[in-house]
C-alpha cells in the first residue's frame, strides 16, 4: 500500500500575498487491484503558459496518462513489486558474484 502524499498548493489573495491555498492529504488517488499500482494526481495545466489564477483545484479531476493538448500532468506512480521480484542487494550478488557486500 502506498503512503499518502501530502500537497501543498499555494496561490495569492485578492491583495497579491502569498497564500497555501491548499495543504493535505492529495486526494486524487487510483489504485489498480490487479497489480497494485497506485496513481497520484497532483496538478493539471490544461494550456502552456498557464493561468493560475481562480481557486479551483487543478487536480480534482478525472484525466488518463496523456496530458491536454499544450497543457501537463504531474502525477507520482507507485510500482509494486511482483512476488517473483528480486531485491537490490540480490542483483548485485548475482552481476559481481566475487564483490563482498
Amino acid at each position: 500500500m502506498a503512503e499518502t502524499i501530502r500537497r501543498v498548493v499555494t496561490g495569492h489573495d485578492q491583495n497579491g500575498i502569498a497564500i497555501i491555498a491548499i495543504d493535505g492529504d492529495a486526494e486524487n488517488v487510483r489504485v489498480r487491484r490487479a497489480n497494485g499500482l497506485t496513481s497520484t494526481l497532483l496538478w493539471v495545466r490544461d494550456d502552456t503558459p498557464s493561468d493560475n489564477s481562480g481557486n479551483a483545484d487543478k487536480a480534482s479531476r478525472e484525466i488518463g496518462v496523456v496530458p491536454p493538448d499544450g497543457g501537463s500532468v504531474f502525477r507520482i506512480v507507485e510500482f509494486i513489486p511482483d512476488k517473483n521480484s528480486v531485491s537490490n542487494e540480490e542483483i548485485k550478488k548475482r552481476a559481481w558474484p566475487r564483490a563482498h557486500y
